[in-house]
């Protein structure tokens, strides 16, 4: 888990974008709007959306890596290669 993520900075305005596009967008049942305008955010950053992509795997491994090691359970199903 030592690998960085390089990313150009991102403006204090775009976050902010970001963060209310995602905090109005409904977790379980997204209205269809809400996802397109998601969509076109990250399609007009494609950097970004990358970055979030690789964060979002990365978590999701360690998590599992965490859950695996605790219960004692060994399995390679979560853990990828980067």
């Amino acid at each position: 888990m030592s690998e960085q993520i390089t990313l150009n900075a991102v403006s204090a305005d775009k976050y902010q974008q970001l963060s209310a596009l995602v905090k109005s967008t409904h977790k379980e049942k997204p209205k269809p709007e809400d996802l397109a305008s998601l969509r076109q955010f990250f399609d007009d950053d494609p950097e970004l959306w990358q970055a979030t992509g690789k964060m979002a795997k990365r978590t999701l491994d360690h998590l599992c890596r965490i859950y695996y090691e605790q219960s004692g359970v060994r399995s390679g199903m979560c853990f990828t290669q980067n």
